[in-house]
């Protein structure tokens, strides 16, 4: 048996990409780096629903429970596409939407062929350990294809 004393329980002592405090939360070793039950990993799908762990530490879901409505659901305003979230502030990670014409070239924010006017923006309306966030993607005379993509700050 192993004992971890830790001062900040938002540390990933596994280096998994996800905090001591998620893992113990919902019962994932904080220690195994999904060594033990890849499935408690970040990469791992604990509750066989699609969605990473990382992804439901991110989004406050429950990686026990399988979540059958789609994540991200983009709405159609005046000359854009909008996205909506809440997202977890206490686990570090960086999110954003990769943009792509043809499925295998993807380009990330900031680089020069990135669509003009997207923007990812805090809307700070979130409760504690939340975070309320709009993503908005201007829609262009291009055919274009979006990913999410997120990884651990770690």
């Amino acid at each position: 048996n192993a004992v971890l004393v830790v001062d900040d329980l938002y540390v990933d002592a596994d280096g998994d990409g996800l905090s001591n405090k998620w893992e113990w939360d919902h019962g994932f070793d904080p220690l195994s780096h999904g060594t033990d039950d890849p499935m408690s990993s970040a990469n791992g799908d604990a509750d066989n629903d699609g969605i990473a762990n990382l992804l439901e530490a991110i989004f406050l879901l429950d990686p026990r429970v399988k979540n059958t409505e789609a994540l991200l659901v983009p709405r159609r305003e005046e000359d854009a596409w909008i996205i909506d979230y809440t997202r977890s502030s206490t686990e570090p990670a960086s999110l954003y939407i990769e943009w792509s014409q043809d499925l295998q070239h993807w380009l990330k924010p900031g680089d020069a062929e990135y669509p003009a006017g997207a923007l990812d923006i805090d809307l700070n309306t979130g409760d504690p350990g939340e975070q309320n966030r709009r993503i908005v993607l201007p829609i262009t005379n291009t055919a274009g294809f979006v990913r999410w993509l997120a990884h651990p700050d770690r």
